[in-house]
């Protein structure tokens, strides 16, 4: 799964890299493994958290021709908190599920 999931980890950081540009500098978030997107520390706002998910979505069927949904993942378990490489994780499993080329 390794390059599925880094391919999958680098959507995500682009993904972040356009929602930063919309938000308050102080709530920008890191392009790391570990940056909480989603949950009670999450520092996204719904508007930007429905920005990201589009984007990732988005750019995951373009880029794997698989569809996935990530408020899926968010409300498989609306407790948690979701980092980006847990995200990726999720995705990437989807993905490969598909058979879709990477």
């Amino acid at each position: 799964m390794g390059t599925t999931y880094d391919q999958v980890l680098s959507t995500i950081y682009d993904a972040i890299v356009e929602v930063n540009e919309t938000l308050d500098p102080a709530k920008v978030l890191a392009q790391a493994p570990e940056t909480v997107l989603f949950g009670e520390s999450g520092a996204l706002d719904s508007v930007a958290l429905v920005n990201l998910a589009v984007t990732v979505e988005a750019d995951v069927e373009r880029k794997f021709n698989a569809r996935v949904s990530v408020m899926d993942a968010i409300t498989v378990d609306a407790t948690r908190e979701w980092t980006a490489g847990e995200l990726a994780l999720w995705i990437a499993e989807r993905v490969e599920q598909t058979g879709a080329p990477v």
